[in-house]
């Protein structure tokens, strides 16, 4: 076998290292920048997506903030809101009764005084009823009789007593 003769082990061994040093050269100078650019791109989007990554962590840390804000402030609108209905409610309420208490005081007056002059009229009508039986009586029973300002009088002071 050739490759076992031993006066070719010289001239393999130079085509080896020569061989070898060409490979190396090639893998050094071709293949390894290529390589290291795939490398450098990869990681420059690796740092790229992580900044990003990292700036919307904050954005959503700023909308979260903003939004807990702006939730905290619509309750508290919703809070003064609802009290200030509740007071309008109040005030409100307060002015119908008020209102309803005025026309109720303005009714029970106008039926006092209804009342009143029925009341009036009544005693007017049982003094005339009164003087009429009177003066009946007293002529049915032995032609009495009494003046109309005595009888008035007599009337007026059993209606008082």
């Amino acid at each position: 076998m050739p490759q076992l003769d031993s006066t070719w082990y010289i001239s393999q061994f130079f085509w080896l290292i020569i061989s070898f040093i060409a490979m190396f050269i090639i893998v050094w100078k071709f293949i390894m920048p290529l390589c290291k650019a795939t490398v450098d791109y990869r990681q420059s989007i690796l740092d790229k997506n992580l900044k990003d990554a990292e700036d919307f962590k904050l954005k959503a840390e700023i909308y979260s903030r903003e939004y807990s804000k702006c939730v905290d402030d619509l309750n508290k609108k919703t809070q003064e809101t609802f009290s200030k209905m509740m007071e309008d409610a109040k005030i409100s309420q307060k002015k119908l009764e008020d209102d309803y208490k005025k026309e109720f005081d303005k009714i029970i007056l106008e039926n006092s005084q209804k009342l009143e002059a029925i009341q009036n009229e009544a005693s007017n009508n049982v003094k005339i009823i009164a003087e009429t039986l009177t003066k009946q009586i007293l002529s049915s029973i032995g032609n009495l009789t009494a003046s109309d300002a005595e009888i008035q009088d007599r009337i007026e002071n059993v209606l008082k007593g």
